[in-house]
């Protein structure tokens, strides 16, 4: 029996480089790890007390199925974050929720079928959009294009057969001040970094790439906190300020990168809220 579950894909089968750096404070805490790919049927997912998600980035292309293994995974082991958030945030309707809330988010409509086109542009309004599909993972399937029924339509065809397809305006300040990542450990803020637009190329974990956040905008992420009313172990808020306001790009709660080998100590106060959950 293992006391942690790193859970990864296929494609990243000894997890990203970046999460070494969790695997080795795991082992400096004494703390036994093993890493499983979340859909391997050959996995006892009770064999581990914790189980955290870091790489399933795959799961996208097989939503419905990742959506039963984490049903099943809740009766199984402890996981990060919880099952039901995971399953929430799994599916990007959770931005046109939050937004019904109140909460700042980039404007969002789900298309549903082709039929639901033409009414979603007419939401909007606007002539550039930014289409991606309702689950999705990084930049997979999400472009700008020009707002117009047809074109969207074979982008539907191309990435909307799996629950839909999201399209938002798009965001002209994401060019100029970029999209910002703030990076949460047990609720406390850590580090934040630029991101490059629709997540093209490896985000730059240097020095010249850090964010430093405003004060609005570490009060909206207070605010965003209190609004989903559950505790988090680990969480990252991607904004972009449109006209000075912080607003939502996403809210990455299941396995997102948080840029260890920017703040190596975010990787110690993460195994900090792993070992927490053994108590």
């Amino acid at each position: 029996m293992t006391d942690v579950t790193l859970v990864t894909c296929h494609d990243h089968p000894s997890l990203p480089e970046d999460d070494q750096y969790l695997i080795r404070t795991l082992g400096r805490r004494g703390i036994r790890t093993r890493i499983a790919i979340w859909n391997d049927k050959d996995v006892d997912w009770s064999a581990s007390s914790v189980t955290v998600l870091r790489a399933a980035w795959d799961s996208h292309l097989r939503p419905q199925e990742f959506q039963r293994w984490l049903t099943g995974l809740a009766t199984q082991t402890h996981l990060l974050n919880g099952a039901s958030v995971a399953s929430w945030n799994f599916d990007k309707a959770y931005l046109i929720e939050l937004r019904q809330r109140g909460i700042d988010v980039v404007p969002t409509v789900l298309i549903l079928s082709p039929s639901s086109i033409e009414p979603a542009l007419a939401e909007l309004s606007t002539q550039d959009i930014v289409a991606k599909p309702r689950f999705g993972a990084d930049s997979f399937g999400t472009t700008r294009m020009d707002a117009s029924a047809s074109t969207i339509e074979k982008h539907f065809d191309t990435f909307g057969g799996q629950g839909g397809l999201l399209i938002q305006p798009f965001i002209a300040e994401i060019e100029q001040q970029r999209e910002r990542s703030l990076v949460f450990i047990g609720g406390r803020y850590s580090h934040a970094l630029y991101r490059n637009a629709f997540g093209s190329g490896l985000t730059r974990q240097t020095p010249d790439n850090f964010h430093i956040p405003t004060p609005d905008e570490l009060r909206y992420c207070d605010h965003l906190f209190a609004a989903l009313g559950v505790p988090l172990d680990y969480a990252r808020v991607d904004l972009v300020p449109i006209d000075g306001t912080p607003t939502l790009m996403e809210l990455e709660l299941i396995d997102p990168s948080l840029f260890f080998h920017a703040r190596p100590t975010a990787a110690d106060r993460l195994a900090e809220q792993i070992a927490l959950a053994f108590r």
